[in-house]
Order: C-alpha cells, then sequence, then structure tokens
C-alpha cells in the first residue's frame, strides 16, 4: 500500500507500508520515492505552497497568442523553474531565453491569506479560473527565495502583519 502524505506546509513524502503494519493505528515507517523526480521545496513556511504535488497528467496554459502549453499537472504545488523550457519565452530562440530571467525563478502557488512575508503574492494567470479555499489563486517567486521578473511591479497594499482583507478587480 501506498500513501502519499502532504505534512502541513512542509513537504510530501510517500510511505510504504509493510503489510503486517497496515491494521495497527500507529507505526514506524520508511519514507522512500516512487519514483526519479526530487521533493521539493515548499517556501517560506510563512508562506507555503499549495497544491497537489507529483501527481502525473498535464495542466495547459494559454498564452494570450493563442499557443496552448503542457506544463505538469503538479504545475505550482512546490517552488521550481515551472516555466523554464515550457514558456515560449523560455525555449531556445525565445526571449529571455532557457535558464534566464524570469525562466530560471522558481515560484509557486500560495494560499495569499496565508501569506506573511514582506513581498505579497500576486494573482495567478496561468491557472484563472482554480480556485483555493473560495478565493483566486495566487503565486509568488518570494516565498521560494526567487525574484519576480514575470509581472509587472504592483502596488504594496497593506503589509505583512496588516493584509487588506477584500480584493479588488478579481
Amino acid at each position: 500500500t501506498t500513501v502519499v502524505l502532504l505534512a502541513g506546509s512542509a513537504s510530501a513524502a510517500v510511505v510504504n507500508l509493510r503489510p503486517s503494519l497496515r491494521s495497527r493505528s500507529v507505526a514506524l515507517v520508511s519514507l522512500s520515492q516512487s519514483d526519479d523526480r526530487p521533493i521539493g521545496n515548499y517556501g517560506d513556511t510563512r508562506c507555503p505552497c499549495i497544491g497537489f504535488d507529483r501527481i502525473d497528467g498535464d495542466t495547459m496554459v494559454s498564452f494570450g497568442n493563442g499557443t496552448e502549453v503542457a506544463y505538469p499537472a503538479d504545475l505550482g504545488a512546490r517552488c521550481e523553474a515551472w516555466d523554464d523550457d515550457r514558456n515560449p519565452s523560455c525555449k531556445e530562440g525565445g526571449e529571455p531565453g532557457i535558464g534566464k530571467g524570469f525562466c530560471a525563478q522558481t515560484w509557486c502557488y500560495v494560499d495569499a491569506c496565508n501569506c506573511d512575508i514582506p513581498t505579497m503574492p500576486k494573482v495567478a494567470s496561468y491557472v484563472p479560473d482554480a480556485r483555493f479555499q473560495g478565493k483566486p489563486v495566487f503565486y509568488s517567486y518570494a516565498t521560494c527565495g526567487s525574484k519576480d521578473m514575470w509581472a509587472d511591479e504592483v502596488p504594496a497594499i497593506g503589509s505583512p502583519k496588516c493584509r487588506c482583507i477584500g480584493f479588488d478587480n478579481i
């Protein structure tokens, strides 16, 4: 039996239970990975990444010019340079290109209501209809220790210890 654990804001792990331990309510288990994908970084604990990590499949992302690109199904679930070699601007010959500018920066989706870091998250455009606890999904480069080179600068509204309680024009 394989069980995926999502532990708060920290990490995900695959737990394999031996048959003799499956019926016990408390058991020591060993952690292992089910494939060769690394277990990721889930952001600053004051603004953790959200989403379903390590699932197979695709998430289709539409760009303004009508281009659709397949991203992994677990898009935004952990800190990763999701756009590198996927976003049309992050391909060979694109601007800024593979491994450069925003393409090389790591980011993830976050809950804006559970984000207590100085740089406020921004509304996600890749999944415009997605909701987390009834609110739009946001992304953050800062929680991953990266710089947002993708979006235009937005005015700071509120502060980390005093966030505004509403969102305008979302």
